[in-house]
């Protein structure tokens, strides 16, 4: 039994297109207790001077991210896997909002490894990406404008985690 369950849980960016957004994302995982990123086919340089800007006081996230060539390899070892996605389609969903989702999330990272998958920011992630997940999460959104910006979807995620994983006061 892991005593913290955020240790336990890895977020995935597959092919994160802007050395920002991935600096962002560490920032947005210190902010709420998570520290484990891999990063599949990365655009830009990650350990840019933009990354590492956007990152600030989360560079030690940053640097110790794991890069892979691809999802297959990034996901070995996972026994559980959420996948993000804004889009809706036959062959998608159901999808769950990341509230509803973060206590199963917290229960299965209590005791084995999660990955959470976030896909580039153009697109999104694929139907075959999405094809290994036990989940699929959708972050609910003003009908206007369905997408948000990558580190911002996993600050919502991770923002839900953490509340889930704090001791009942």
């Amino acid at each position: 039994m892991v005593t913290d369950p955020l240790q336990n849980i890895t977020i995935v960016l597959v092919r994160p297109q802007y050395a920002g957004n991935i600096g962002s994302v560490c920032r947005a995982m210190k902010n709420t207790g998570l520290s484990r990123l891999i990063l599949v086919s990365p655009e830009q340089d990650p350990l840019s001077g933009e990354a590492r800007m956007m990152a600030t006081s989360a560079k030690d996230i940053l640097e110790k991210a794991k890069i892979f060539s691809s999802p297959e390899e990034a996901l070995e070892g996972f026994r559980w896997i959420a996948g993000t996605s804004a889009r809706k389609g036959i062959d998608r969903g159901p999808f769950i909002s990341p509230r509803e989702i973060s206590p199963e999330i917290i229960k299965h990272a209590s005791s084995i490894p999660v990955a959470i998958l976030f896909g580039p920011e153009d697109r999104g992630l694929t139907n075959r990406e999405l094809d290994p997940c036990h989940a699929l999460i959708q972050i609910p959104t003003h009908p206007g404008l369905s997408s948000l910006n990558l580190a911002q979807a996993v600050l919502v995620l991770c923002y839900e985690l953490y509340l889930t994983s704090l001791p009942e006061l």
